[in-house]
């Protein structure tokens, strides 16, 4: 795995406008591609308890199942 993180500087050095950024990847192994998976950190804002499964509020990310979360720091 490899952490990214993005300090928001254009590649001209200026600082990036405001927005909503997209990040592809592509992954290779020998020469090969292979199948890349990203994976974003957020912060739980809340547990819901239903009848049946646990979901966690991850701010304005969503609502994930405990089971699609990968690592908890």
């Amino acid at each position: 795995s490899q952490n990214f993180i993005w300090d928001g500087t254009a590649t001209d050095g200026s600082r990036a406008a405001d927005g909503k950024y997209t990040v592809s990847v592509t992954a290779t192994q020998g020469e090969s591609n292979v199948v890349a998976r990203t994976l974003e950190f957020g912060s739980v804002s809340s547990v819901i308890r239903g009848a049946s499964s646990t979901d966690l509020q991850v701010g304005s990310l969503g609502i994930f199942k405990v089971a699609d979360i990968k690592q908890i720091l």
